[in-house]
């Protein structure tokens, strides 16, 4: 449950992060003099903030009102990840204004809205974003952020299950609702969720942890050391996927050699300070311990070992 819990707490805080949208041309999107006309239903696919790369820097000079709606999403995007939030809202301002048929002005005034912690705005201006594009996985994924920021943790989930539903890119949605169904020990519906995230993420580190705790669940500890694996090669700082997959070859596949050399591999990188969220646990101790259990267990077996002596008494008898 520490494992989970920690888990929990990583998600939350790409939770709290945001996403970000690179806008694309709608299926029969009508064009008005080589330019795109915006519509209710325009569609943009989801990155999240963190690995979100604009192609252009936030900077509000240089005639930018003069790009199309589609470039000036771009630009916020940049903004949003920089956290520039003045310049979030002056986009959102004019999007609203100029591109209206479209929701991503009220979309970027909620960010901006949300990053000030009025939530009484930020969720008014989702739900007009959500008023002119309903099915957009990305707005219930941003209304479910605001909810669960206030404490609304029935109306956060709806939101996020219907986010996730409608948005099979939004991997944040899938591993939080899994996540939450981890808690609630449903682990064919966190299951369901986490293949989900992984099929659009393949390395997302908390999904990772998430089969490696379905798996572990129902003693399938090839599997779980599978994705343990897969979760130290996703994050090689991150302390709690070196220490579950240590511990499961210590007791769940008992092999002390394996577990022994996961020790000792995250005792160097502590010592080197090459990993990270490290609790207060003396990895050198279990080391020792564990070098214990192993020197005494071969005493056992040679004190077991027959001698030639008891060989010759066998035959002499």
């Amino acid at each position: 449950m520490k494992t989970l819990k920690y888990s929990i707490l990583v998600v939350a805080a790409l939770f709290f992060a945001g996403c970000a949208t690179t806008p694309q041309k709608a299926p029969g999107s009508a064009t008005v003099g080589g330019e795109t006309k915006p519509t209710y239903s325009e569609k943009v696919e989801t990155q999240t903030i963190s690995n979100y790369r604009g192609s252009k820097p936030c900077s509000l000079s240089g005639g930018w009102k003069s790009l199309s709606w589609r470039d000036q999403t771009v630009l916020a995007n940049a903004c949003v990840q920089s956290e520039r939030w003045s310049q979030v809202r002056e986009i959102g301002d004019h999007l609203a204004v100029h591109a209206p048929l479209t929701p991503w002005g009220a979309y970027y005034l909620s960010l901006e809205a949300a990053s000030r912690k009025d939530y009484t705005r930020a969720t008014w201006m989702l739900e007009l974003a959500l008023k002119k594009s309903p099915n957009e996985g990305l707005f219930h994924y941003e209304l479910g952020r605001v909810q669960w920021l206030q404490g609304l943790e029935s109306e956060a989930k709806a939101s996020l299950i219907k986010a996730s539903d409608l948005n099979a890119s939004l991997t944040q949605a899938h591993v939080f609702v899994a996540q939450l169904a981890l808690v609630e020990k449903s682990y064919s519906r966190a299951e369901k969720y986490l293949r989900k995230a992984l099929s659009a993420e393949p390395k997302n580190w908390a999904a990772l942890m998430g089969m490696a705790t379905v798996l572990t669940n129902k003693q399938d500890w090839v599997g779980a050391e599978d994705y343990l694996v897969r979760a130290v090669k996703a994050q090689p700082r991150e302390f709690q996927s070196r220490w579950a997959l240590a511990g499961l070859y210590e007791k769940q596949l008992n092999s002390p050699t394996q577990a022994l050399a996961s020790y000792k591999e995250l005792e160097q990188r502590r010592l080197a300070q090459a990993v990270d969220h490290m609790p207060d646990v003396s990895v050198q101790e279990k080391i020792q311990s564990l070098k214990n259990q192993m020197a005494q267990k071969n005493k056992k077996v040679s004190d077991r070992k027959p001698t030639a002596t008891d060989s010759n008494q066998k035959v002499a008898q």
